[in-house]
């Protein structure tokens, strides 16, 4: 496995979750794990849909979700209790698109498509897939679920995101800098955004890097440009991946995975993916750890079009 390494792009407000059947809330009531028909038990949740400020099933969040070319899941990377849920999210768009469904991860990098491609398709063992990736460091217990089950019912799986050491150029030289001094076979890897105003994106991105990402504190704001550069260039890569997988035949509906900052206020891989394809059907679903599931969706009614509530680490039975 390649390592993580220190680089600066991961996503931000990393959040919790936890592996149990139910929950001691607040009021001393144990709610207990769901259950939707063919998935089977669900760790605790709540879901909202933001538009009608409504608490809602799973089978109706799936209900929902069928309309939508794109389902964009903005993760807290941290949450086990996200990913748990994640993946049955997987194992239920997969339930209605059949075939149809792609994985899109924010968690694979696009120069490892091949050996990807090679590991779907039992060509090399786990082993060698693990060795030869640059994957993260949660990987084996939040994302290899979802990429076996994923590789077991014959759906493809895509390494949507930048390289990084190709980010993390960005981030140092700008992208004009980059794009024009691109080794042979580099320009396949990584896409030039389409949206570099200086919008609501980037004073987000802005506030964010001020109040305390380590080495850029008190960096001059043309240090914090090239930076958000960079996660436009994340973003961009993780839209034409998208896209790219939406063009094949057969696809019906790509499930994508990433940090919630990344789509958060249909901004991010949202906007770049609008920016190429303006009328493209895109749900988002946003995530907030609560210890007793507690969560006013007024609070998130611009940030997505579902909130789904779940359990920090720390809470355990």
């Amino acid at each position: 496995m390649r390592s993580w390494g220190r680089g600066w792009g991961r996503s931000f407000f990393l959040l919790a979750g936890v592996l149990m059947a139910g929950v001691l809330t607040a009021g001393g009531v144990v709610r207990a794990a769901s259950e939707s028909e063919e998935v089977g038990p669900i760790m605790p949740h709540r879901i909202y849909d933001l538009k009608t400020g409504r608490e809602i099933s799973f089978e109706q969040l799936l209900d929902r979700l069928e309309s939508a070319r794109v389902v964009v899941f903005g993760e807290e990377h941290d949450s086990r209790q996200g990913h748990l849920f994640e993946l049955a999210l997987l194992k239920g768009l997969h339930r209605r698109a059949g075939s149809g469904l792609v994985l899109s991860m924010e968690m694979l990098e696009r120069d490892d498509r091949s050996t990807l491609a090679a590991y779907l398709a039992g060509l090399i063992s786990e082993l060698e897939f693990r060795d030869s990736a640059r994957l993260w460091p949660n990987w084996l217990e939040d994302y290899r679920p979802m990429v076996e089950y994923a590789r077991e019912n014959g759906l493809d799986v895509v390494a949507a995101n930048a390289p990084r050491p190709l980010a993390s150029r960005a981030a140092r030289e700008g992208i004009d800098h980059l794009f024009s001094n691109l080794a042979p076979g580099e320009e396949g890897h990584i896409f030039r955004p389409l949206r570099m105003e200086k919008g609501a994106y980037w004073e987000r991105f802005r506030a964010v890097m001020s109040q305390g990402h380590p080495g850029a504190e008190n960096a001059p704001e043309e240090v914090i440009w090239r930076f958000y550069q960079s996660q436009k260039v994340k973003d961009a890569t993780m839209a034409a991946s998208i896209l790219e997988a939406l063009s094949r035949r057969g696809v019906r509906q790509v499930y994508h995975l990433t940090g919630r900052f990344h789509s958060d206020y249909y901004l991010g891989v949202v906007e770049e993916i609008w920016a190429r394809q303006p009328d493209l059907p895109i749900l988002t679903l946003t995530m907030v750890r609560s210890p007793d599931l507690s969560a006013d969706p007024t609070e998130y009614e611009k940030r997505a079009d579902f909130l789904v509530v779940v359990l920090p680490n720390q809470v355990q039975e």
